[in-house]
């Protein structure tokens, strides 16, 4: 028996489980299967590896507009906070609150142009529904309520106010996308240019925010308009100064000057450390946003019961 312990192969096997998983289902007969490839094992397994506030599921996201998303094979959503509702306990019935969800993943056996158009597709109808605009309830002098929101995973709202606009096309106020794929059908190269094509007939704000294949490639947004960076090197009494203007992989394409193709067996664990940072970094509506899910408008007659 092996006494040592690799989670990082632990991390890339529950990968593989969940591509596997989805081919199988694709396989079958019955459509429905599709919505509910991802069996107990696997699905405790990717919770457990993320961090405790998000929980794992399948079906479509709505918002409080009436519109409802495309089916996504995987919604990470927030456990204990979100509300879902479920007409017959499958994954093409389960509808999650926009304001809950924290990402949307579409799990492909092969990534060619065909199931990488309908990633985007999938992804652009979750980026489209419009979050609940909350408002503090006390309004400042000049009459207007400043934007009221929360950090994933807390029902509470900062104390200090945001005087700034809510921005919808931050990726940090955005659900996080991701196409995870077994292998690539096409060149790496001709996936990158079909990613860029897509993200410019989708737009930015509305494209998936990482592409990962498991045979080691991934694509990621990048900039090279970051802060500039400063380094000292010490050589005995002197200090050489260099200044070099910052590379370094972003969250999303409006934010992006170049889509980056990387190699090597750490992809899968890439989209992990990113739905961490999507956890840690992202916000949201403010809590009460829920309740008009559950309550809606009620339909009031006023009856005058006055004495005459």
């Amino acid at each position: 028996m092996n006494r040592q312990f690799d989670a990082n192969d632990f991390i890339d096997r529950i990968g593989r489980r969940l591509v596997d998983q989805f081919d199988d289902a694709r396989a079958a007969t019955t459509p429905s299967l599709i919505g509910d490839a991802m069996e107990k094992p696997v699905r405790d397994q990717l919770e457990q590896i993320l961090p405790r506030g998000i929980a794992v599921g399948s079906g479509c996201v709505i918002n409080t507009y009436g519109q409802t998303s495309r089916q996504q094979d995987i919604v990470l959503f927030e456990r204990d906070i979100c509300p879902v509702f479920s007409i017959n306990d499958t994954p093409e019935t389960t509808y999650y609150p926009c304001e809950g969800v924290i990402a949307v993943g579409e799990v492909k056996s092969t990534l060619e142009r065909a199931t990488l158009t309908d990633a985007f597709r999938k992804t652009e109808s979750v980026k489209r529904l419009r979050r609940m605009d909350t408002r503090h309830p006390v309004p400042m002098p000049d009459g207007l309520r400043p934007p009221q929101y929360r950090h994933y995973g807390s029902l509470q709202s900062p104390s200090i106010l945001n005087m700034e606009e809510w921005n919808e096309h931050d990726y940090r106020n955005q659900i996080f996308g991701f196409v995870l794929a077994g292998q690539l059908k096409i060149s790496v190269e001709t996936l990158h240019a079909a990613c860029l094509e897509l993200t410019r007939q989708t737009g930015d704000a509305f494209s998936p925010n990482l592409f990962t294949v498991l045979s080691g490639e991934q694509l990621t947004w990048f900039t090279t308009k970051g802060p500039r960076r400063v380094y000292d090197q010490q050589d005995g009494r002197h200090s050489l100064r260099e200044v070099h203007d910052a590379h370094a992989a972003v969250a999303a394409a409006q934010d992006a000057t170049h889509l980056a193709i990387f190699n090597g067996e750490v992809v899968f664990r890439n989209l992990i450390n990113w739905i961490y940072h999507t956890y840690t970094v992202g916000t949201t509506s403010a809590a009460y946003a829920f309740e008009h899910y559950i309550r809606g408008t009620p339909r009031m007659t006023l009856v005058d019961f006055s004495v005459k």
